[in-house]
């Protein structure tokens, strides 16, 4: 008989995986007749060495599985020959990777959470994979913790499992266990005085530099700090401070490092994955959690004692739109030190602490303004998912937070006099009879509207929307009515309404969808705080049922849109259906192309993108109906006028490239380096080599290919960037990686520039593929 199999794919990371591990157990019990194969990252491999679960392992590299078509394929073909029986796919965010991987395993049962965006995942390309699943597990669209997700996907495999059932695991082995008692008694070190610190993390986003002033408040207790070698840099930064400090990085293991963590008194990170070791082996832990995930990923024990500063650009998925992350790098190491002490005094808390740190609040809902803008401070208990937390200020006095919106109040941007309005509505109509008196009633139920005024352009419809309209007219002053001859499209019928539009900011509004009550009010008071913004966007409910309201209605998903990046524009239109821009933006780039029927808005915020700053709020401002019949779904037409637009925008991104380079080095040689010295890398090469522009070397974070040669040409790490910008050289960089996002605000922290210093992933311009073919 024929051994059957689960294929488990888990493409993430360290922390992600030893949370997910907490399922396996309940896998193995639900199939105990199968053989478990877990498909993992290589560095992640080691994790499940001595898993009693676990059956084999397969590894492989994540970016060269993103860059390589090859390796991809060799790599699919290795999963088909394991012939599973049934594959999982059970990360709530699944990405682009994973969905190719398990439906490309060919398994007889290939079983997916619905999931979200957060990922790289569109709404696209989810509706085209699904279909290809054989089963997808639909959860409640509202934030969850991981831990409530694992439950859910088990749920849907027929396992249910109590409240405290699932909780982080790691296994170690007696070797891991010996190495870190050999440690402590060769340097003399007092369990129970010591600290374990991890002073890096894999996203730049998360690194805090404040430990050295937090770890001088606790002399009595030994340091021994831990991480792969690419923290050694911030270790001997520490370790300059605090000599008496061990520094371990670059030297151990991941599970000597958990050893290691599993034998201190504490440990201290900003990067979860160190907490749940922490978690998992029993260890009190303090962790600085930033806003971009906040309350998912949060470490799941008693033991936790977790520090944060709230911004209101909490839930950015990581995605920054500021130079600097501010809800990490500005955390105050007198909150740090204030968590360290809880968690020090608390022997066995009944619950997961975290400490708001309030010191930047001042009495006041603004955070103290630099040269540069900073978001504001602001708290809100929907950003935790959790049933039991102790919520603990520090200062303990520190003074109350402001939530956007009204709140039941007459807000302040309602007009009391007889100017123009602060707000013009476009509402182009076609064939929309049975949605019209819906759209002006949710309008007219702004809490601005008073202050707004609504343009309704009716494009020739055969329909009645004229009677409904002034049915409205008869009760409002603030709605206009204009009717063409002849049948127009969208984005004609928009240009109108600009031209006649008094308002300070415009947005427009489809007729089938729906807002929260106090969406304009939200997205013109951030416009009025943040002079150098010039279009925002909100994050977005989607259902898949008509006529229904933004208070009751069945939620399908949400759609957490993405932090504003012009290179996601260039693939795919990533601004949610419910904007708000500055009128003066029509004065410079003009208005709407009318020439485009179905993605004319995509080229607009590429117009306005390509100038200007275009910032994402992270509240749920809007419902979005899906439905087939939208226009960017119908026909050839949208993938034509989506083609014509990548390869116009991504042509004038490789000039603009050439252009900076060019002039730039007419008057001072700047090197240029490509960040990525793989497949992507290669490929980055010959298109720039291509266009014309020379290359001086490559940068890679990985340790294993520091001093090499790539093509001929130096891989140089990080840190060489540092030096070239501490000598008044500042270089070019084209990133080449699929870690861009964390690569980003490395860069920017040295005082780089997006666009204007360094550019991201050209490779990936597949419209541009003749630039890509190797120089002869």
């Amino acid at each position: 008989m024929r051994q059957r199999n689960i294929l488990w794919i888990r493409a993430d990371s360290i922390g992600d995986n030893i949370l997910a591990s907490s399922m396996l157990p309940e896998i193995r019990k639900r199939y105990p007749d199968h053989a478990i194969t877990v498909l993992c990252q290589r560095q992640v491999a080691e994790l499940y060495e001595h898993c009693p679960e676990i059956d084999d392992v397969i590894t492989f590299d994540k970016e060269t599985a993103y860059t390589n078509d090859g390796y991809r394929s060799n790599l699919i073909e290795k999963l088909c020959l394991l012939k599973p029986d049934i594959a999982l796919n059970p990360t709530f965010s699944r990405e682009p990777l994973t969905d190719i991987l398990t439906i490309g395993s060919m398994a007889t049962e290939r079983i997916a959470f619905n999931g979200d965006f957060a990922n790289g995942m569109t709404l696209q390309l989810r509706q085209t994979n699904n279909p290809l699943y054989t089963k997808l597990i639909y959860t409640c669209c509202q934030q969850r913790t991981e831990m409530d997700r694992h439950r859910e996907f088990l749920r849907g495999l027929g396992i249910v499992t109590t409240e405290d059932a699932l909780k982080p695991l790691l296994w170690l082995h007696p070797e891991d266990e010996a190495f870190a008692n050999g440690f402590f008694e060769e340097n003399a070190l007092r369990p129970q005085e010591t600290i374990a610190l991890f002073p890096w993390a894999k996203n730049h986003h998360n690194i805090y530099t404040g430990y050295a002033q937090v770890l001088d408040h606790f002399k009595g207790y030994h340091c021994v700090i831990v991480g792969g070698r690419d923290a050694s840099d911030a270790a001997r930064a520490i370790k300059a401070e605090l000599p008496d400090c061990h520094d371990l990085t670059g030297k151990t293991t991941i599970r000597q490092s958990a050893a290691i963590i599993g034998k201190s008194r504490i440990y201290l990170g900003a990067d979860s994955s160190g907490a749940h070791m922490a978690s998992a082996l029993g260890i009190a832990n303090v962790v600085v959690l930033g806003g971009g995930h906040f309350g998912r990923f949060i470490p799941y024990s008693a033991l936790t004692t977790a520090v944060c500063l709230p911004l209101e650009c909490y839930g950015c998925n990581w995605n920054c739109p500021y130079p600097l992350t501010y809800c990490v790098r500005d955390v105050s190491p007198e909150a740090v030190v204030q968590a360290v002490n809880i968690a020090l005094s608390t022997a066995d808390g009944q619950q997961t602490r975290i400490v708001v740190d309030s010191t930047q609040c001042k009495g006041s809902t603004h955070m103290q303004r630099t040269s540069q803008v900073k978001p504001r401070w602001r708290w809100s208990d929907s950003y935790l998912t959790l049933k039991d937390v102790e919520v603990i200020r520090y200062p303990a006095d520190s003074p109350s937070h402001k939530v956007r919106g009204s709140q039941g109040q007459e807000s302040p941007l309602v007009s009391v006099g007889g100017g123009p309005p602060l707000v013009s509505v476009l509402v182009s109509t076609y064939n929309s009879e049975e949605f019209m008196r819906e759209c002006l009633q949710d309008l007219q139920g702004q809490t601005i509207a008073r202050n707004m005024e609504v343009i309704v352009v009716d494009a020739a419809s055969p329909q009645d929307e004229r009677a409904i309209v002034q049915e409205y007219q008869r009760m409002y002053t603030n709605i206009t009515y204009v009717r063409t001859g002849t049948r127009i499209g969208v984005y004609a019928a928009w240009n109108i309404a600009i031209a006649i539009a008094r308002g300070q900011y415009i947005t427009t509004f489809s007729t089938n969808d729906r807002l929260r009550r106090d969406a304009f009010e939200i997205l013109a008071d951030y416009l009025n705080d943040t002079p150098n913004c010039m279009l925002v966007y909100g994050d977005s409910y989607l259902t898949e049922i008509p006529h229904q309201s933004f208070d009751a209605h069945h939620c399908h998903d949400v759609y957490r849109w993405p932090e504003f990046r012009y290179e996601d524009l260039l693939y795919n239109c990533m601004i949610g259906p419910h904007p708000m821009w500055r009128r003066s933006v029509h004065d410079d780039i003009g208005y709407f192309d009318a020439r485009y029927e179905s993605l004319g808005d995509q080229d607009f915020w590429l117009r306005l993108g390509a100038r200007y700053e275009i910032h994402h709020l992270p509240e749920v401002t809007g419902l979005y109906w899906v439905t087939p019949d939208a226009l960017s779904c119908k026909g050839q037409l949208p993938p034509q006028e989506h083609l014509e637009i990548r390869l116009h925008y991504q042509q004038l991104y490789i000039d603009s490239l050439k252009k900076t380079v060019t002039v730039n080095n007419l008057f001072d040689k700047r090197p240029l380096y490509i960040w990525g010295a793989g497949q992507a890398g290669e490929t980055t090469l010959n298109m720039l080599l291509n266009s014309g522009i020379p290359v001086d070397g490559f940068i890679d974070s990985d340790p294993n290919k520091w001093d090499k040669r790539l093509v001929g040409l130096p891989i140089r790490k990080s840190s060489h960037i540092q030096g070239l910008v501490q000598a008044n050289r500042r270089p070019f960089i084209v990133i080449a990686s699929m870690y861009a996002r964390q690569i980003r605000p490395f860069l920017i922290d040295l005082g780089l520039k997006d666009r204007q210093d360094f550019w991201t992933n050209i490779h990936t311009f597949w419209a541009l593929k003749g630039l890509a073919e190797k120089r002869i």
